[in-house]
């Protein structure tokens, strides 16, 4: 890599050696590398190109693999690039001298100015930042931009801090999820556009030349009669919601800490009392005044509002240092009047700057429905909090999480709904429900995790169903039983016929195990009358439905599941995906179904039988890198429903299937180089005896089928 600072051009080169020199042999010899590559920059957007870069100017994504992107921006020049806009997505290309020696000090369309630049990359690449610092102070340029907010603070008598995505935050990826929210608790039809109409109305009507902003009471009377009534449970919406910024209260206690005078600075509609309030509660206890558009009528944008504030606290600009997360009017309007000034992004815009967070901005750009809105939001907010990797914790969290909420949610609704006494959360998938049924539902109902495999039930009760697979099955563990058993036929009728031949013996083995079995279950002081089983993703076999309906009897209610391949009329039995999985082992569908079987299950292996009392493991044949990446994964579970029921309580929404198996799609399309290694460490047994096993990888890359 070559990273070079010119008077002129501030260069990360990051492309094989091999390229620059023959782009060197072909220009002639200067005195500096530098001087070449300034010269001959059009000389050497042509040799990227003829070698396989195909646009306009490098920005290096996948270097080892020859790999780049190309953009071309501003003059004729194509390799002298700057704006954040073109830098942030691509990392980095060529930055132009300009942007820092303030003749780049407004940039009224792209809406950046030099301190967000400069900040995006001290946090992306410490070594370019240091060479361009160290430029800007040979050249004796903009010095302001080289602090860090402490000294930014220290040398500040007031320090003014933006509210909104700066102090605090909100839990969805856009604020419009307030009243798409809103409408969805409360049922009104309508309400999110309306309220976005009454906004437009009221700027309409009531901004002039000496107003700049309206208040929540305009938009208010400007609203349909019939939507009235939600204007104090919008209130109430921000102040459940409104939480505090993690990273930026680190910036507020630092201004606290050196007793400085602190205020808030804001453009918005809502009142001052109500966001001293919500600031109060979140822990912002030093802030000094409130300066609100919607009471001063004047904004930020124009810089009236700052001008204001210099004026009730006389003081001067420079003894003001502002802090918000909106390019222009927390950083380039104050800076037009001297105020200093210090840049944050907001988290949303941070996280999907990241290419390995790709996959969630596909999940949410698809449909930014609330359910998005909120799902990605919280994983958002979960990677900001988040200091330490932790690949498996986050897939649990960001994957696994909403599964198991938007399933949980299904069960407590329709358990509610029929009654049901106690719940039945089946092993291994019923392992991470039940704690999320636990943290999730209001009114809980009994409820434990049985083990109850497909092993079992086949010990239990024998019944083959007419499947070739299961006789087999009966007979591998019938064997040292009956000895006879142990070399059993390929083809259905020989089974069928052996199975008819040692029926009465194989009823006693049967009759044993289930003895055991119901000396474990009544262990368990199970005293329902109305139980319903939870299971997750079921073909055609229903077995998880058809053993708890043979060994509970007349309290057996249903069986939950997640998803079915087919419909069946024999057992009774809830399914969160209404419509069963058209093709349910096809290559389209399969991956999403051993995918979903993986996210949801258990830190420990199959259960291959019950002897007294206590579960038998198949140890043998399980991969410990599952049990290891599963305790991380159940964690992430754990988490998110916590934090969903933390962040919005009595306003949980549920989330549909659709929505689940989307973000799986999203997740499958938009793998990462990282995701590729870690899925192709874990493999997944592909048949009933545990002996088949394919990587996630070859599973979701491949669409292997069972």
């Amino acid at each position: 890599s070559f990273i070079i600072v010119s008077g002129q051009t501030a260069v990360l080169f990051e492309f094989p050696t091999h390229i620059l020199e023959k782009f060197l042999l072909s220009v002639r010899r200067e005195k500096s590398w530098v001087d070449v590559i300034l010269k001959y920059e059009f000389k050497l957007t042509q040799t990227l190109i003829d070698n396989g870069y195909v646009y306009d100017t490098l920005i290096p994504l996948k270097i080892e693999k020859f790999e780049a992107t190309f953009i071309r921006v501003g003059n004729s020049n194509k390799t002298a690039v700057c704006p954040l806009t073109m830098i942030k997505d691509y990392e980095f290309p060529f930055i132009k001298k300009k942007v820092f020696d303030g003749d780049y000090k407004r940039h009224k369309v792209l809406m950046e100015s030099a301190d967000s630049i400069l900040n995006y990359i001290k946090d992306k690449n410490e070594i370019l930042f240091s060479l361009i610092t160290e430029h800007i102070k040979t050249n004796n340029w903009k010095q302001e931009l080289l602090s860090d907010y402490k000294t930014l603070i220290y040398d500040a008598s007031v320090v003014s801090f933006d509210i909104f995505d700066t102090l605090l935050i909100r839990p969805y990826v856009d604020p419009i999820g307030v009243t798409q929210h809103i409408e969805k608790i409360y049922n009104a039809a309508g309400f999110c556009l309306e309220r976005g109409k009454a906004d437009v109305r009221a700027r309409k009507k009531y901004l002039t030349k000496d107003r700049e902003d309206i208040t929540f009471d305009d938009i208010y009377n400007e609203i349909l009669p019939e939507f009235l009534p939600l204007k104090q449970t919008e209130i109430e919406f921000e102040a459940q919601l409104l939480r505090i910024h993690p990273d930026n209260f680190k910036i507020y206690n630092e201004a606290v800490s050196q007793g400085k005078k602190i205020i808030a600075i804001s453009d918005m509609y809502l009142p001052s009392s109500f966001l001293k309030d919500v600031l109060f509660k979140n822990g912002y206890t030093n802030v000094d005044k409130i300066y609100v558009s919607s009471e001063y009528r004047k904004t930020k944008t124009t810089g009236n509002l700052f001008k204001l504030v210099l004026d009730d606290l006389k003081i001067n600009p420079n003894q003001l240092l502002h802090i918000g997360d909106n390019e222009y009017s927390d950083i380039i309007a104050p800076q037009d009047i001297g105020i200093k000034t210090y840049f944050i992004k907001k988290y949303i815009n941070t996280f999907f700057e990241y290419a390995g967070n790709h996959k969630y901005k596909h999940f949410y750009d698809q449909n930014p429905c609330l359910e998005r809105n909120i799902i990605t939001a919280m994983i958002a907010l979960h990677h900001m909090k988040q200091k330490t990797y932790d690949y498996w914790y986050d897939i649990g969290y960001s994957l696994s999480g909403q599964l198991a909420v938007g399933y949980t949610n299904f069960i407590i609704n329709k358990s509610t709904q029929n009654n049901i006494d106690t719940l039945l959360f089946l092993s291994r998938d019923g392992y991470s429900l039940q704690k999320v049924y636990n943290i999730l539902a209001e009114n809980k109902i009994p409820n434990y995790y049985l083990y109850a495999s497909r092993n079992i039930a086949l010990r239990c009760y024998a019944n083959h169903r007419d499947r070739n697979i299961y006789l087999k099955k009966i007979f591998d563990m019938v064997s040292g039983f009956i000895p006879a058993l142990k070399t059993t036929g390929t083809d259905y009728t020989t089974n069928i016929s052996l199975f008819s031949k040692y029926k009465n013996k194989i009823k006693e083995w049967a009759s044993a195990n289930l003895e055991d079995f119901l000396k474990y279950f009544l262990a368990l002081n199970i005293n329902g009358r109305h139980i319903a089983a939870v299971d997750m993703i079921t073909g055609d076999g229903f077995t998880s439905a058809a053993f708890m309906k043979a060994f509970l009897e007349e309290n057996y209610a249903f069986c939950f599941y997640f998803a079915t391949g087919t419909n069946n009329y024999e057992y009774k039995y809830l399914s969160y995906k209404k419509d069963v999985i058209k093709n349910f082992f096809s290559s389209d569908n399969i991956k999403y179904v051993l995918l979903i079987e993986f996210l949801i299950n258990a830190p420990e292996p199959s259960v291959v039988d019950i002897k007294n009392g206590n579960p038998v493991f198949n140890i043998q044949h399980e991969n410990s890198d599952i049990i290891t990446a599963y305790k991380r994964i159940d964690a992430g579970i754990v988490q998110f429903a916590k934090d969903y029921k933390y962040i919005f309580g009595c306003n949980m929404i549920n989330f549909t299937m659709e929505t689940n198996i989307s973000m799986l799609e999203s997740f499958c399309q938009n793998l990462t180089d990282v995701d590729k290694t870690y899925l192709k460490n874990i493999n997944l047994s592909l048949d009933l005896d545990h002996k088949d096993f394919k990587s996630i990888y070859d599973i979701i890359h491949n669409s292997v089928i069972p």
